[in-house]
């Protein structure tokens, strides 16, 4: 949504870098970090079990805000970045969200004819990275079963010992 606004807009100045790390990541991870060094410690001490399961589900819950915290704030900041972003290349832009409004330019010249349709050089690419299987190739498998021995309880009885 932010994106398609900064090909329209005229660009700043200055344009903010994109960082999204603030205080309340770094005190929401500090908090994660020691509830997690205290869910390990009540671990390996060995301590009772609902002292071990509190202070995991505590843990488990810290954790899961500071990830959505983490998401919603990364994702705030790339909003940020693309509405204040000065740097307009609208060729790239309208060629990575598909609005080009020219035919698209393919590198492949086949047989060094300058007059090949875009449809020419796809199906000279195509022929190319995967080609059309011939006749030599058979690609139909037929297992040949030859003679088979019914089997002794002998064997059987040494397949399941070993």
């Amino acid at each position: 949504k932010g994106a398609f606004k900064t090909l329209k807009k005229k660009p700043k100045k200055f344009a903010k870098k994109f960082t999204f790390w603030n205080e309340d990541l770094r005190i929401s991870r500090n908090k994660v970090n020691r509830l997690f060094k205290t869910y390990i410690k009540h671990k390996t001490e060995g301590s009772i079990l609902e002292i071990i399961q509190s202070s995991g589900n505590a843990y488990r819950k810290e954790r899961a805000i500071y990830k959505k915290l983490l998401v919603s704030t990364k994702r705030k900041a790339w909003e940020s970045f693309c509405l204040n972003h000065n740097e307009r290349f609208g060729f790239l832009f309208n060629l990575v969200f598909n609005r080009g409004s020219s035919e698209n330019f393919i590198g492949v010249n086949p047989n060094n004819d300058p007059n090949n349709t875009i449809e020419d050089k796809i199906n000279y690419l195509m022929d190319n990275f995967f080609p059309s299987p011939s006749s030599e190739d058979n690609l139909d498998y037929t297992p040949i079963i030859g003679h088979v021995e019914p089997m002794v309880l002998e064997d059987i009885e040494m397949v399941i010992n070993a």
